[in-house]
């Protein structure tokens, strides 16, 4: 029965995995429209970003309210 208790888990983290995925690809695809690549990987991403929304030349022609993205971990 061990089996059974486990599959649940692994469907939800299988849809949780996807879902992060589908919006990171999503987000990547933002990014490029506006003319910046950004190489595959969560990390990449993240420092990508950090990077970008200090770069006052990217923000000043952003139409993308900038918050607290500290969370962002």
């Amino acid at each position: 029965m061990k089996g059974r208790d486990e599959r649940p888990e692994r469907r939800t983290h299988s849809i949780t995995v996807g879902t992060l995925t589908r919006l990171t690809n999503q987000f990547r695809a933002i990014l490029l429209e506006r003319g910046t690549t950004i190489a595959q990987g969560r990390r990449k991403l993240e420092q990508a970003v950090e990077a970008l929304l200090a770069d006052p030349d990217f923000m000043a022609g952003s139409r993308i309210a900038c918050g607290d993205v500290g969370g962002m971990a």
